[in-house]
């Protein structure tokens, strides 16, 4: 039977993304903190689970828990050029055409297909430690670079594809919540394996 970890309970897998905005400086630190936190609590998870289990769905017709490794790595990479895409200004030809259009001028960032990043071979067989390097590195770098920026930072939008504008805050809220969610189901998976 594989260590048990402790880092993340299992009601993440299950909670709705609620935002709720930092109105001090205490809790934008907290926000960043959590941030720094993911990339060790998922390795503690990770280093929990089997090689034999990592082929384990979370659930019927689930990502597998490789599958969700890799999916929090790519998700962490999106996240943070969304906020770099929210912390730079909006290219000129943006900004004009926007403005033509009766629309805010705010930075676009682009969608990606989730579904097919986690179907590809590397995803479905490849070796788990880049992924979660990549997503600790990541996590741990969004919020160095959150460090000392001022408030208006926190607060810039970007648009995207099929949803509203998010702010800088908001990606950051998102990204802890996304991978303590996806840490839940690799919790689910190894219940599974273990029977």
């Amino acid at each position: 039977m594989a260590r048990q970890p402790t880092a993340v309970p299992h009601r993440y897998a299950e909670v709705p993304f609620e935002f709720v905005a930092c109105e001090t400086e205490a809790e934008r630190l907290t926000l960043l903190t959590d941030l720094t936190t993911l990339g060790p609590e998922l390795e503690e998870i990770a280093n929990s689970i089997p090689t034999e289990a990592l082929q384990t769905p979370f659930r019927d017709g689930g990502w597998t828990a490789r599958q969700l490794i890799h999916h929090m790595a790519d998700s962490a990479v999106m996240m943070q050029a969304r906020v770099m895409v929210g912390l730079s200004p909006p290219p000129t030809f943006l900004v004009a055409m926007q403005a033509e259009q009766g629309k805010e001028a705010i930075a676009e960032f682009p969608f990606w297909d989730e579904e097919t990043l986690t179907a590809r071979a590397g995803a479905q067989i490849g070796p788990i430690e880049p992924s979660l390097k990549i997503h600790s590195l990541i996590t741990a770098q969004m919020a160095d670079m959150m460090m000392g920026q001022p408030d208006d930072a926190w607060t810039r939008r970007y648009a995207r594809p099929r949803t509203r504008p998010l702010t800088v805050e908001m990606t950051l809220a998102m990204c802890v919540w996304h991978s303590r969610r996806h840490m839940g189901h690799l919790l689910r998976a190894l219940e599974r394996f273990e029977g």
